[in-house]
């Protein structure tokens, strides 16, 4: 008996599509305009906040990301929170999260939020590999050269919005399977947008 697989589903998005890896002292973004394009527009980044106070902190970032969004507006992939960090930044970020997350509903913005699992499934193939292994894998696989894994991470991000969107094709079955579970999420990202416009 043949084996069955997941059909690949995606869901069409034409705008750009912004990758973000939260982080307080350094968040990486990376986003992809002219998607309809045979060779889209790549650009990342990274935010740094040394010697910002805590709001300062939060403030400046937030409105980074702002600008980020302005016009067109993208969709937004996010890498969800770490259950395993420990110590008062857990609340930080945390805090970052949900305000960047507010902040997108209020403007109507879809994003979709990721495991840091699957994030490293979708490139490595496991969940439990080291930065540095994302690094490697990222340049293996899309030519993307950087040494900071906040903005390989936001990269990922973008690459796995891509995939969704059916910008870019899944390279393996591993991908297939995530993007499957991703697409689940759709639904809920739409009637939280149609929610906020009532």
């Amino acid at each position: 008996m043949a084996k069955k697989t997941k059909q690949m589903t995606t869901w069409h998005w034409s705008g750009p599509i912004l990758g973000l890896d939260l982080s307080l002292t350094g968040t990486g973004w990376s986003i992809s305009q002219l998607p309809d394009c045979l060779l889209p527009t790549l650009e990342s980044g990274m935010m740094e906040t040394k010697g910002l106070g805590d709001f300062e902190r939060l403030d400046y970032i937030l409105q980074r990301i702002m600008q980020l969004v302005a016009d067109p507006k993208p969709l937004v992939i996010m890498e969800d929170f770490s259950f395993a960090s420990k110590g008062q930044a857990v609340f930080q970020i945390g805090g970052l999260g949900y305000l960047v997350r507010h902040a997108l509903w209020k403007l109507g913005i879809p994003f979709l939020v990721v495991a840091p699992t699957l994030l490293k499934k979708f490139v490595a193939g496991k969940g439990n590999v080291d930065k540095n292994v994302i690094l490697k894998e990222v340049f293996k696989r899309w030519q993307f050269d950087t040494d900071d894994d906040n903005i390989a991470d936001a990269f990922v991000l973008m690459q796995i919005g891509r995939c969704l969107a059916g910008q870019l094709p899944a390279q393996n079955e591993v991908q297939v399977k995530i993007i499957f579970e991703l697409y689940k999420n759709i639904p809920g990202m739409l009637a939280g947008m149609d929610s906020n416009q009532q």
